[in-house]
């Protein structure tokens, strides 16, 4: 059952339901989810998923909602509610064109997915559609969370996967060919760890993806060194921007850092899910980059 709460104002719009700030009988607030039409199937991934992951230490850290209760006849679904906004409706990314304090906490925001990703992967729990419109993070990038589990999937207990009418930009080609696994998160981690350092999908930078970890460095370089920004960008941003330079904050990043994350995304992304590397490996392969951009904190 949902426990007694106070409807405050609605905070999200998606195609299979709404989303609600609420406020509960001790003054807390919380985040009511409302499945609509067609979705019975996702209203049941995500309290399964999220009913399984509450005690998790990712949940219990804020980076997965932490399940609250869930009325099955009306389809809704009470978790936590993180104060934060949509990645691409902050200001982090592109982090490579921002200052080196800011590129090193995106990597630190993208490790706390990971750990979440993994956490859940390990009980079973794929989340199927890891991206940058699923990630909340907070104004000053000190925390995030990986919200909408409605397409999770639990590949122990079925045997084969639901299929995927179509691939998105940010999901492995195995989804449309029925195939989920832990591998199947591994692509949308490193998919998302592309468009947090450079907004850009597997799409706009297939050469260089295909090309190897070299290739994408120097286009992260490439993104480090240019000084003109897009068009349309507010003279608020710009200022921003021209306050970080002067800062010394637009210096060249190590080349080896570059060619690090470069590597975790390359191996990430592999379109052959047995060559792609596994979340546990990439993680250790962003941990080492952030080292190098890090060096007094390594260790």
């Amino acid at each position: 059952p949902i426990p007694s709460h106070k409807k405050l104002q609605k905070i999200g719009k998606g195609k299979q339901g709404k989303c609600y700030l609420v406020e509960m009988e001790d003054g807390t607030r919380a985040l009511l989810k409302e499945l609509q039409g067609g979705g019975r199937h996702a209203f049941k991934a995500e309290v399964k998923s999220l009913q399984r992951l509450r005690d998790t230490k990712a949940a219990l850290a804020g980076n997965i909602p932490r399940f609250l209760g869930a009325g099955y006849k009306s389809r809704q679904v009470l978790m936590s509610y993180f104060p934060g906004s949509a990645l691409p409706d902050s200001s982090l990314a592109p982090s490579l064109r921002r200052a080196t304090p800011v590129v090193a906490a995106s990597l630190r925001c993208w490790l706390d997915i990971a750990n979440a990703v993994g956490e859940a992967n390990e009980l079973d729990v794929i989340h199927c559609d890891v991206n940058p419109w699923n990630l909340l993070v907070t104004d000053d990038y000190t925390s995030c969370c990986l919200v909408d589990w409605a397409c999770a999937q639990h590949p122990s207990e079925s045997a084969k996967g639901l299929p995927f009418k179509k691939r998105g930009d940010f999901q492995a080609q195995d989804l449309v060919d029925c195939h989920v696994g832990a591998y199947t998160d591994a692509f949308g981690a490193a998919s998302t760890l592309l468009w947090l350092l450079a907004r850009r999908t597997r799409k706009g930078l297939a050469e260089e993806l295909q090309a190897g970890p070299e290739s994408l460095a120097n286009y992260f370089r490439s993104l480090r060194a240019e000084l003109k920004h897009d068009e349309g960008e507010s003279k608020n941003g710009q200022k921003e921007v021209e306050e970080e330079e002067e800062a010394g904050g637009r210096d060249p990043l190590p080349p080896e850092f570059l060619t690090t994350v470069a590597s975790a995304v390359v191996q990430g992304m592999s379109e052959q899910r047995s060559e792609r590397s596994s979340l546990k490996d990439l993680r250790a392969i962003v941990q080492r980059a952030l080292a190098v951009l890090e060096p007094s904190k390594a260790g």
